[in-house]
């Protein structure tokens, strides 16, 4: 298990006093390449470590090229090779390395007849069903694109929670009293874990600021009439923290604030409520209900709406409309995982923030902020380690 492994892993800060064992390291180096082996995971399936090391040497090859595509201009065209050759040409060794990568991959998993997602896709590909850049596209960028977003959210929340000891009791509590229904417990979304997911992501959105759209027609805003064709941008952080909603300690990281919003009940209920309208269903049709239950159901209903149009508007993580992230999934159930398995077995502490900036050469490519503090993990009374 990846929490297990962190002592060894980071043994040049591990120290044992009496019956406790305490380590120490920069939280982004501890937990930089736990994203990658989850989703790897999935498409992949079970990896030997070989695959791991190469896929790790291919992410640090993309992440050098992101800010790139970023910075967007003559990189979004062909002829922007001529503009610069060097980056060009590092990106033509990326992809011919990726598809070399993953073709060495299906061909192990067929040999041992196993299939996993990506052998699926590559039967898809076979099958002409699509094209060879769609498949290598598709596979980057459900790998590769959001590593960075999750090693964003993991420090954050570790540093949040390691800098709040109320916080973290009340998470270890509990996550030992849900230890027994694991799995159920890391889809809830009624949790104060859960809770401290949303609150960092409030706190530390991945972008603080959309990515530029524009519509053809004429947009009204509360009276304020913006023309076709214009660029418009959303300021996250006015959306998240400079807003009335979220009350006077808009800045303080505070889980329990979400305790009365469920943006998720939406999803819960909407289901039951089509269900219930439908014709299909006679018995449950609003014309066959009585009158009490009729006003239950609007009742309930227009509470749904509320939830759902309170966070709607008063905070943005990861996107808006068909534009949100469809990795927000995996992305919350493993970093939920994860804080689960870290606070099971440790306590958290920071020792210090970083100042330094020496031997970072490999972060130079980062686009999205991470907490750059040096973390201390002590193991728990009721937990040894080895």
């Amino acid at each position: 298990m990846f929490t297990e492994d962190l002592p060894s892993v980071h043994s040049d800060g591990c120290l044992e006093t009496g019956p406790r064992k305490t380590v120490s390291f920069r939280v982004a180096d501890g937990f930089r390449k736990f994203p990658l082996d989850v989703t790897a995971s999935i498409i992949y399936g079970t990896m030997a470590n070989a695959e791991k090391d190469d896929l790790w040497t291919l992410a640090e090859k993309r992440l050098a090229l992101w800010p790139f595509t970023i910075l967007g201009g003559p990189y979004r065209f062909n002829w922007g090779s001529w503009f610069d050759r060097k980056s060009y040409s590092l990106l033509n060794e990326y992809a011919i390395e990726w598809r070399n990568y993953n073709d060495r991959i299906v061909e192990t998993r067929r040999a041992s007849g196993t299939k996993t997602p990506v052998v699926l896709i590559y039967d898809a590909y076979e099958a002409g069903d699509i094209t060879l850049e769609n498949l290598m596209h598709s596979l980057d960028e459900i790998i590769l694109t959001n590593l960075d977003v999750m090693v964003h959210a993991i420090t954050w929340a570790i540093k949040y929670i390691a800098e709040n000891k109320k916080v973290q009791q009340e998470l270890s509590d509990e996550i030992d009293a849900n230890w027994d229904r694991l799995h159920e417990y890391i889809s809830k979304v009624d949790t104060h874990l859960h809770r401290s997911f949303m609150e960092t992501l409030r706190l530390q959105p991945p972008a603080v600021f959309n990515i530029g759209e524009m519509s053809p027609s004429v947009k009204n805003f509360n009276g304020i009439l913006v023309k076709p064709n214009t660029m418009v941008l959303v300021d996250v952080l006015a959306i998240n923290v400079r807003n009335p909603f979220w009350g006077s300690d808009s800045e303080e990281f505070r889980p329990s604030r979400f305790e009365n919003i469920k943006p998720t009940d939406v999803q819960i209920y909407i289901p039951h409520f089509l269900e219930l309208f439908s014709p299909d269903l006679p018995r449950f049709h609003p014309t066959k209900m009585s009158p009490i239950l009729q006003a239950a159901l609007a009742t309930v209903s227009l509470l749904t709406l509320h939830w759902l149009l309170q966070l709607r508007y008063n905070i943005a993580i990861f996107g808006f409309g068909s534009r949100k992230c469809p990795g927000q999934y995996i992305a919350a159930q493993g970093i939920k995982a994860l804080l689960a398995y870290l606070l099971r077995r440790y306590k958290i502490d920071v020792i210090t923030e970083r100042k330094e900036k020496k031997n970072r050469s490999a972060e130079k490519s980062e686009v999205i902020p991470i907490a750059d503090v040096i973390v201390q993990l002590t193991s728990r009374d009721s937990v040894e380690l080895h």
